[in-house]
């Protein structure tokens, strides 16, 4: 909905306001179904139904808190004993698998790559069972991209938060729709993008191995004109993900510059965040990625050595 224009305290802000408020109420109900809640001695953290695969419920939750096994409280109160298939330390989630003898519905799973700074969101957490009531929280996505402290993984911020006595929860749309995990209170959410990349290489493979580039970055074909001219973009430069900044002992550090622009990795051509997503997560190496980059007006090859 387009709320350019309306003035404050009025009536059409007001129906503006209630239209939105029936939109979260709606998405809330169609998502906290899947949203369950892992026990873990006494306490309670939220988790969501990610997948069912034949008889086995796959249920993302928070890896710090997680121990080697709890159980897993659905909304109708039934637990059922779970067990840790695999973790992932830095996005700090867990995938656990339960086998539950009832019916369970997976959450909605949305695109993280097509968020946008300034969408509305909610962040909810699993229902408690003493309080029968979950958290909810209002806000707006405030950031997208990389985490800007280690460049490693994709991630929105909101000022949807959960209250102080939450530990994990769920972000979503306004469809009802998961776009991202939030393991803590502080308004920091993994993307559901990369989440999902990370669960299915744990349910596959057990664990999760990622190459690390060492880069934030941007999708060129998002930026806006100014920032290309800043950047000193070529004007007939349409994909490719600009580097805004180098993280020092990666293997781009020395190599890459800010402004430089990717658009191959090993002759895979890169023109979004979710190309180098999916390179870094499947990529098989055996020595230096050769790196394909645009810096200036000039097209050229670079060296990356993994580790």
């Amino acid at each position: 909905m387009d709320n350019q224009g309306i003035l404050p305290g009025t009536a059409v802000e007001e129906n503006v306001v209630h239209s939105y408020s029936s939109e979260a109420t709606e998405a809330v109900a169609r998502t906290e179904d899947s949203a369950v809640l892992i026990r873990a001695g006494e306490d309670y953290y939220t988790g969501f139904v990610y997948a069912q695969e034949n008889d086995t419920v796959y249920i993302i939750c928070r890896a710090s808190l997680v121990g080697s096994a709890g159980s897993v409280v659905f909304r109708s109160g039934r637990a059922e004993e779970a067990a840790v298939v695999g973790t992932d330390d830095l996005l700090d989630i867990a995938v656990l698998a339960v086998h539950p003898s009832f019916q369970v519905e997976a959450a909605a799973l949305g695109n993280s790559d097509l968020v946008k700074a300034g969408e509305y969101t909610i962040a909810l957490t699993g229902r408690n069972p003493q309080t029968q009531r979950a958290s909810i929280g209002f806000g707006v996505v405030s950031r997208t991209g990389y985490d800007a402290s280690t460049g490693m993984y994709e991630m929105l911020e909101t000022d949807a938060r959960l209250h102080n006595g939450a530990a994990g929860g769920i972000l979503l749309n306004l469809s009802g729709e998961v776009i991202g995990y939030m393991p803590s209170v502080d308004g920091r959410a993994v993307s559901v993008n990369e989440l999902n990349a990370s669960a299915r290489e744990i349910i596959e493979q057990g664990e999760v191995s990622r190459l690390w580039l060492g880069v934030v970055g941007d999708d060129v074909s998002g930026m806006k004109l100014y920032h290309r001219s800043a950047w000193n973009l070529p004007l007939d430069l349409a994909e490719g993900i600009c580097v805004l900044r180098v993280l020092p002992d990666s293997p781009a550090f020395g190599v890459l510059s800010a402004g430089d622009v990717i658009i191959s990795l090993n002759d895979v051509p890169v023109n979004s965040r979710a190309d180098l997503r999916n390179w870094c997560y499947t990529a098989e190496i055996s020595g230096p990625v050769q790196a394909g980059i645009v810096r200036g007006t000039e097209r050229m090859t670079v060296e990356l050595q993994f580790e």
